[in-house]
């Protein structure tokens, strides 16, 4: 039903994209930029019914902006709910029928997809109103038929040691509360991942405990009830967030992300470590079909393998990537979709929006539909009062793993 509606809208798109081609581009908006340095975005999501979420903002900065592109054509901007003051945004946790939802800072966020308005999930507590800190939320959003939910380790300033909770999205609640064990203190989480699409997730979390500092990864099924604990090492040095993005995991739950110095770590259920990246500079770990792969740069756009075991291995060129970014370099014809009537424009600068090329992002590119994607480009860029802004559009491209 999705793609029919797209196609019904935007006639140019097409059923089934080749590896590196680039679908209908939807202009939709802007975004405050800084020469020589990437556009503060994020990689974007649909929901099932279509509409389009893109996610402004960046692990160093304080806000974010959200853009709600309607499958139907036309974009809202507006919503910019965040939460804290030394956390950045984290990126789209998932999404159901019309909605979708995001972690930035402290906070977790509800967009619906029909008007664009936003509201906090559990920005305070039912009982005490004591304001919650989420300070780790799993991308995996559970949606069946009895809830919609996501697993989430929240704490309120009451809170001596956060909780392991279950979030009922629809009715902004928690349930299955249960105390982080042991009982150690300097609590944070490193990153999360999805382990499947059922709800399970698994958390990289460190704390310290009598004077020595300890990295492991928690299992936890939908219900928030950890099924595995191991040690992860390599890692007690770092601090939160030292995950850029999320963990992206495999078919058998190998986990594996780059980290905020540069190196890859990657676990299993019996352990694992961190590492460094040979041969290329690490840029982020995807998931596709199961198998795991560390995309980044070398001379171009390049990826590595990881296997079961956790052995990276060699980069080769990766060419989807390469035949997306100069398919993006434009000329670029592109739709002014932020309001009726539309109108057919060209971008001459154009080029991804994301990271130093097409598909090079810190985790895994949204799952539009058979082997596609969507992507940002970034377009014409201009001066106001001193301050550079850049415009950006929405496009399907067709994405491929070797």
């Amino acid at each position: 039903m999705r793609r029919l509606l797209l196609l019904a809208v935007l006639p140019a798109c097409l059923d089934y994209l080749d590896p590196g081609q680039v679908g209908t581009v939807r202009f939709f908006g802007e975004v405050q930029s800084t020469p020589g340095s990437p556009l503060p975005l994020l990689p974007p999501i649909s929901d099932r019914d279509g509409n389009a979420y893109v996610l402004s903002g960046g692990r160093d900065l304080r806000q974010v902006t959200v853009f709600t592109g309607q499958a139907g054509g036309g974009w809202v901007s507006g919503c910019a709910l965040h939460k804290g003051d030394d956390r950045g945004a984290h990126g789209w946790v998932g999404r159901t029928r019309d909605h979708a939802w995001y972690w930035s800072g402290d906070a977790l966020v509800e967009v619906s997809g029909e008007t664009g308005s936003c509201s906090f999930v559990l920005d305070r507590d039912p009982a005490s109103a004591a304001s919650i800190s989420f300070l780790g939320v799993a991308p995996a959003v559970r949606d069946a038929p009895s809830r919609t939910s996501v697993v989430a380790l929240i704490q309120t300033p009451n809170d001596a040691l956060p909780f392991w909770v279950v979030v009922d999205l629809n009715q902004k609640r928690y349930t299955q509360l249960t105390r982080f064990a042991p009982a150690g203190d300097k609590i944070v989480v490193l990153g999360t991942g999805a382990v499947d699409e059922a709800g399970a997730s698994v958390f990289l979390v460190r704390y310290e405990l009598d004077g020595l500092s300890y990295v492991e990864a928690r299992y936890l099924d939908a219900e928030a009830n950890i099924t595995r604990t191991v040690p992860v090492s390599g890692l007690n040095a770092l601090g939160e967030d030292a995950v850029l993005d999320f963990l992206a995991v495999d078919k058998d739950g190998t986990a594996a992300g780059v980290l905020s110095d540069g190196r890859i770590v990657v676990f299993n259920r019996d352990g694992g470590s961190a590492r460094n990246a040979t041969g290329m500079t690490a840029l982020g770990v995807h998931e596709s079909d199961g198998a795991l792969w560390v995309a980044g740069t070398s001379g171009g756009p390049v990826i590595a393998s990881i296997a079961g075991n956790g052995a990276v291995g060699n980069p080769e060129p990766w060419q989807a990537a390469s035949k997306a970014d100069a398919s993006l370099r434009g000329p670029l014809h592109v739709i002014d979709d932020r309001a009726a009537p539309r109108r057919n424009i060209s971008w001459t600068d154009s080029y991804s929006g994301i990271g130093p090329a097409a598909f090079l992002s810190a985790s895994t590119p949204h799952h539009y539909a058979i082997g596609e994607t969507l992507w940002l480009v970034g377009g014409p860029s201009y001066d106001a009062g001193g301050e550079l802004h850049t415009q950006i559009a929405l496009a399907p491209i067709g994405v491929s793993y070797p």
